[in-house]
């Protein structure tokens, strides 16, 4: 099973959904969340949709690759929702860029995850 398959299996989850909602009730409170959760659009609310693709990028990555949970895998969705307002993300971590490269497999715009002398080849620092 591919990411995409994954991740379109997982939308239509009842856990996902749940875990959407709450996403938006603690954002906004009871009454804005569940309103807000009502008439969700994923494809315009790209920072959420990164929180999803991000959670479960990881959880594909262990169920599916087999892959070990570790400790900083929470910094890891931190980084790629702050990446979602981003053109390119530099970063060494090459547990952080397995996770972006994965997320690309369904073909949507992303920053560009480079690595830091890849970055400065960019700028033409020597």
């Amino acid at each position: 099973m591919d990411f995409w398959e994954f991740y379109q299996r997982a939308l239509r989850n009842e856990e996902t959904q749940n875990f959407i909602k709450d996403i938006c009730i603690r954002s906004l409170g009871e009454g804005d969340g569940n309103l807000v959760y009502q008439k969700l659009n994923l494809t315009i609310l790209r920072h959420l949709r990164f929180v999803l693709k991000a959670n479960l990028g990881l959880i594909y990555l262990q169920l599916v690759k087999n892959k070990k949970p570790k400790w900083g895998d929470n910094i890891d969705i931190r980084h790629i929702i702050l990446s979602s307002v981003a053109d390119i993300f530099v970063t060494d971590d090459e547990a952080l860029q397995e996770l972006f490269d994965t997320l690309g497999e369904i073909g949507e715009r992303r920053p560009k995850c480079i690595n830091f002398e890849k970055f400065k080849r960019l700028l033409k620092f020597k």
